[in-house]
């Protein structure tokens, strides 16, 4: 960049001068409060006679000759020129004195307009949503925006000009020509997106979909970035209603797999900005995709009469984390991948279990992790035209521990026991709400009527006991109120609550809008009753349960996989994981192939290491199975010790649940939420392979590497669960990384010789993979592995789900034990 102190007009001077702010700018958006100051300044630069006032910096790119586009500093460059705009407007309405005739006609020609107008009449050109704006204060103040900042900013100058005793040569002579910024141009060499991040890191913060856009929108030429701007992203933003930091981290989620911390949006944007194939203009283009899918969804207008009926259900309990499953599979609808009713059926199932969920109070931290790798999971299990929901409904029974789907037996007796009346308000709304109309196609919308306070929810026995209820509960009242009072059983919906206050079952009952009188089959029970009290709670309460079960039905579904998937599993607070194989770990993003939970503690430390390690030594000197500098004094004789870092060791013939208990302490004295390691696991009720628990027990060397290729072998599980699977190559990206990455120190350089100078048609035709050794393999890996370098990463992808690599990685793991 080159630069220098300069009057703040100059940026304006020349009369085809054009000063252009990018589409990917924010809105304008100085308030009164900036503008005070400003005036304040002018008037006291102009009352002392000083020479300058600096007024921070502007930097602009010179597109061309007449076209400078700005970087930094619209905010202070629209300001002034909307200020000028209002002298010229006071002087010419008489309300400040012009000692030099046609002063404020110069500064209209030389400052506001362009001599050959053209596609832009005025000299400054705002984005889109303040254009119009800012061109209505031309003209007529009938038509001004008077919602828009720069419309109150202007009424707020002409304000301050009718009341300051300054005229208008001294106001610009002596005042506005006086402002000084420090003029930045910058050069060919120059970073554009670079210089505007470092330069908007302080002072008012950046959204991260602001930096998103400038991101996306800044490398792309001035036109083009109009044109990119008002179809897609303009449209994207008002697709979601603004909330474009949240819709931009689930469009992460559903591309990836992975959900961003909300604080950190933009570097995982930028992350799959650097991998993506695509341009800049069609991954916005992707996202205004996604954006009409957010839409249609939230608005339950997808065009699918079954589908619309049953999002107006649905949405009021599923929650953000299940859009980007449903942004992906309604992708397919349209696409006519799956059908109507396949998608409804997905919908039924995820409003199940989700409710099941919230019912029996399960954890919901594993939800995220569940959808975010849901559609990946489905896709590799997909192998003929299985309905998704088959496919759906099978994934999520088959999920255990905090994942879980609540069985019959969890769900009913948390239904009928759980306090009800002081659930989450949305979800109490929806729960009335199917209670009473189920599923039907009915209109009435019992969950809008009491979020509108139409209907409230109303307790039977009343919150607080009266003589006559006690009366009517008898001896054990007081344990009765207390077990039942705010169960379901004992809760309804009314519009006459306020009049039923606390009276007795009879009153409630005949009143006028009384029980009787009820339109709501959720009061049919009631209304048959004579009287209210234990039998009458446990006999309702039955009835309810059994409702719900219709409502909320576990699914039913014969859908077997061809290969086993891998679950993925938050490592949260409280499950021990005992019996559980395990074969990747992710942390920080990065997804590292484990055998064993040795493998596991032994990555997950190594991370939390590089994320605190001051903080980590600090906690390992009180840790009995942490050894620092070599110390193991506070360790058995038989403690085995894995090297994780040359200042740290740990003790690996310790149990799974040890190891876990060991690293959710770690966490917590560095303050690292566990529910950021994902650990990926098999089906809970499959058979195990491999039982590391048991051995580490009683003292067995687990930490025993006897195979020099486990790196490569370890891939295996994620080899396993996606060949013969349909996946795209940008869906195996991260697996090919991660089996080139392991196979590179291990190649041979006399692969040639190894297959006899065969091509590996002809060396695989007479050498079946069970009677290679690891040396044939790798020479056979080679091969893949030079031909994927010449051919891209569609080869290497064709030949992993076409099942020719699992084979040989399966062999490999056998082939040491075997020489």
């Amino acid at each position: 960049m080159r630069g220098e102190v300069k009057r703040i007009h100059v940026p304006f001077d020349g009369m085809d001068k054009k000063l252009v702010i990018p589409v990917y700018q924010r809105n304008y958006d100085w308030t009164k409060k900036q503008c005070a100051r400003l005036f304040d300044d002018i008037e006291e630069v102009a009352r002392t006679n000083r020479e300058s006032h600096f007024f921070g910096s502007v930097v602009g790119n010179p597109e061309d000759s007449f076209t400078w586009v700005v970087i930094d500093g619209q905010q202070r460059l629209t300001t002034v020129s909307v200020l000028i705009l209002a002298l010229v407007h006071a002087v010419r309405d008489g309300e400040v004195e012009e000692p030099t005739p046609g002063l404020t006609q110069k500064l209209m020609n030389n400052y506001l307009l362009v001599s050959d107008s053209g596609e832009q009449k005025f000299k400054l050109k705002p984005i889109k949503d303040d254009q119009d704006s800012y061109s209505r204060l031309f003209g007529d103040p009938a038509y001004f925006n008077e919602g828009s900042n720069l419309t109150a900013n202007y009424s707020y100058f002409r304000e301050r000009l009718r009341e300051t005793v300054l005229d208008a040569d001294q106001l610009w002579n002596q005042g506005i020509s006086r402002l000084e910024v420090m003029h930045l141009d910058l050069e060919p060499k120059d970073d554009p997106q670079r210089i505007f991040e470092t330069l908007n890191s302080t002072g008012l913060a950046l959204k991260e979909s602001d930096k998103i856009r400038n991101l996306v929108l800044m490398g792309l030429p001035h036109r083009e970035q109009e044109l990119v701007y008002e179809k897609f992203w303009n449209a994207m933003e008002k697709n979601v209603e603004f909330r474009t930091d949240s819709f931009i981290r689930w469009f992460l989620t559903a591309q990836t797999s992975k959900t961003p911390k909300e604080s950190e949006v933009f570097e995982a944007f930028k992350v799959f900005v650097a991998k993506s194939p695509k341009t800049p203009s069609e991954i916005v283009e992707e996202l205004h995709q996604f954006s009409t899918y957010a839409k249609a969804l939230a608005h339950c207008a997808t065009g699918y009469s079954a589908v619309d009926r049953r999002l107006k259900t649905s949405n009021r309990v599923i929650g953000d984390v299940v859009k980007p499953f449903l942004w992906l599979t309604y992708r397919d609808l349209k696409a006519g991948i799956i059908s109507e009713e396949d998608f409804a059926s997905m919908l039924a199932i995820i409003e199940t279990y989700v409710f099941r969920r919230v019912i029996a109070s399960v954890a919901s931290n594993s939800l995220n992790k569940t959808f975010a790798t849901a559609y990946s999971e489905l896709r590799k299990q997909r192998r003929n035209d299985e309905p998704y929901s088959d496919i759906l409904a099978y994934m999520l029974l088959s999920r255990g521990h905090s994942g879980r789907f609540p069985a019959d037996e969890e769900f009913v007796q948390a239904f009928r026991t759980r306090d009800a009346y002081h659930m989450k308000s949305t979800y109490r709304q929806y729960l009335f709400h199917v209670l009473e109309r189920g599923h039907s196609k009915d209109v009435a919308d019992i969950a809008a009527y009491i979020e509108s306070g139409e209907l409230t929810i109303e307790h039977i026995m009343p919150q607080t006991l009266s003589n006559a209820w006690r009366d009517d509960l008898g001896p054990e009242a007081d344990e009765i109120h207390r077990t039942w009072v705010n169960r379901i059983a004992n809760l309804t919906v009314t519009g006459y609550n306020s009049q039923y206050s606390n009276s007795s079952f009879a009153i409630k009952k005949e009143m006028p809008g009384g029980f009787s009188e009820s339109p709501y089959v959720i009061n049919n029970y009631v209304k048959a009753q004579t009287s209210w009290g234990l039998d009458q709670l446990t006999s309702r309460a039955n009835e309810l349960d059994s409702r719900a079960l219709e409502l909320w039905p576990l699914p039913q579904t014969d859908f077997t996989p061809v290969r086993e998937v891998l679950q993925s599993e938050p490592l949260g607070e409280d499950t021990d994981f005992a019996g559980v194989e395990v074969s990747a770990v992710e942390i920080g993003g990065a997804k590292t192939p484990v055998q064993t939970w040795t493998d596991v503690l032994s990555v997950v430390l190594r991370a939390l290491l590089e994320a605190d390690r001051d903080g980590v030594l600090t906690a390992a000197k009180d840790e009995a199975m942490l050894a620092v500098d070599g110390d193991r004094s506070t360790m058995p004789g038989n403690a085995r010790i894995r090297e994780i870092d040359p200042a740290l060791g740990a003790r690996v013939n310790s149990s799974t649940p040890q190891k876990v208990a060991l690293i959710r302490r770690v966490c917590e004295a560095i303050e690292f939420n566990p529910d950021d390691i994902v650990l990926f696991v098999r089906n809970p009720s499959a058979p195990l392979r491999q039982r590391d628990d048991a051995a580490s027990e009683n003292g067995a060397d687990t930490d025993a590497s006897p195979n020099p290729y486990l790196d490569i072998v370890a891939l295996l599980p994620l080899i396993d669960e996606v060949e013969g699977s349909g996946l795209d190559p940008a869906e195996t990206a991260e697996l090919r990384e991660q089996l080139t990455t392991a196979l590179a120190p291990h190649l041979p350089t006399n692969h040639q010789v190894v297959l006899g100078e065969q091509s590996l048609e002809e060396f695989l035709a007479s050498h079946p993979v069970a009677s290679l050794n690891a040396t044939e393999i790798l020479a056979c890996l080679k091969v893949f592995h030079l031909e994927a370098q010449m051919m891209g990463g569609g080869y290497l992808h064709r030949r992993i789900t076409g099942g020719e690599i699992g084979p040989l990685l399966r062999r490999l793991g056998d082939a040491e034990q075997d020489s």
